[in-house]
């Protein structure tokens, strides 16, 4: 059974390394009033307006508001961060791993952030008097819970069973498993990543069904040396799985195309999953596509067809990609990294009297 952390838990305490905005020692926290917590990371715009709003209801219903940083890699930025943040908030550091770890997965992250199942941030937590877990999730549904918290009318049990139905521990554990694998690779472990892999597949067989495992994986065998077999087999088993997912197709696309140059079987897979996105907008089948994935999807397939000798083909979807450079749905920045690209890959295509065309029927 997963350990896993739900409402009506007791709060597994806050272990923390670093107070940015009190002017007193380190002290243990004690959770003996309705308190909140809020998680969160420099590198997230949303992170910080949340936990000042949490922090001002706070205030005002004698509710303290701890701010914690979370998965921190650049400390002293995170300090920067905290002291723009409100101060009404108290704003810490988790806690840092006492061993290598890629994404900086200290206590806090692994007892709150994942075992409670919250797969982003900001996450949220109210601790009542008695050091229970009473409410987790979206801080921006705290405004609603606080009044019956305080007037006792909230019902953790069934508060309980509304996440323990909304997050599966199949969910949990693929959960961790992703973010161990992730932490591997980041840390460039390459070998403990593939056995961490190995063993996910073996002792949860679900995490089979999750895009982001896949992904991962992808990137595992890619990054091992003579491991190409392998890893373009798992990409078209991995590409056929889920078919409709644009982000998942693009994500899978961008590693074959950055490591597998020569591999036509993988190159052709790649033009096959991303080219059917178009025939179904085509057809009506789609909604309108997000503007941005399809621009990146649009420049996987164009290197893939030039990686594939599909010049022709490639230089048409190169044009095409072109005109979007002059659409305000693509910020500055962006535009100027697009044009980059097809700059980048129209260099890489042969000229067609070198290289024949090859018969290919998508």
């Amino acid at each position: 059974m997963t350990t896993r952390l739900l409402p009506g838990d007791r709060a597994p305490g806050l272990r923390l390394s670093r107070l940015f905005n009190q002017r007193q020692p380190l002290f243990e926290v004690t959770f003996n009033r309705l308190s909140a917590v809020v998680l969160w990371n420099a590198g997230c715009a949303g992170c910080l307006p949340a936990v000042g709003e949490i922090a001002e209801l706070g205030a005002v219903q004698n509710v303290p508001c701890y701010g914690v940083a979370v998965m921190v890699r650049d400390i002293e930025r995170t300090a920067a961060a905290a002291e723009m943040g409100s101060q009404k908030a108290i704003m810490a550091l988790e806690e840092r791993p006492s061993a290598v770890s890629g994404l900086a997965r200290g206590w806090v992250t692994r007892h709150w952030l994942e075992a409670s199942g919250q797969p982003g941030l900001p996450a949220a937590f109210l601790i009542d008097g008695r050091g229970v877990i009473a409410w987790m999730g979206d801080p921006a549904e705290i405004r609603d819970v606080l009044p019956a918290l305080a007037n006792g009318t909230w019902d953790i049990e069934a508060a309980r069973e509304r996440w323990r139905a909304a997050v599966s521990d199949d969910e949990i554990a693929q959960l961790r498993i992703v973010r161990d694998v992730t932490d591997a690779l980041v840390g460039g472990q390459v070998t403990t990543a593939r056995e961490l892999i190995a063993g996910a597949e073996r002792q949860t067989p679900s995490i089979i069904s999750d895009p982001q495992f896949n992904v991962l994986k992808l990137q595992v065998l890619a990054a091992l040396p003579d491991c190409e077999a392998g890893a373009v087999s798992h990409y078209v088993v991995a590409a056929t799985r889920f078919p409709e997912d644009e982000r998942f197709q693009s994500s899978l696309a961008a590693i074959i195309v950055a490591n597998f140059h020569k591999n036509t079987t993988a190159l052709r897979t790649v033009i096959d999953h991303l080219s059917v996105f178009d025939a179904r907008s085509a057809d009506g089948a789609d909604s309108p596509p997000d503007g941005s994935m399809q621009v990146w999807r649009w420049l996987f397939l164009a290197e893939a067809q030039a990686l594939a000798g599909l010049n022709e083909d490639a230089s048409v979807q190169l044009k095409q990609i072109a005109t979007l450079l002059h659409s305000d749905d693509l910020p500055e920045r962006a535009r100027r990294r697009v044009a980059s690209e097809i700059a980048r890959i129209t260099g890489r295509m042969e000229p067609l009297t070198q290289r024949p065309r090859e018969p290919y029927e998508a």
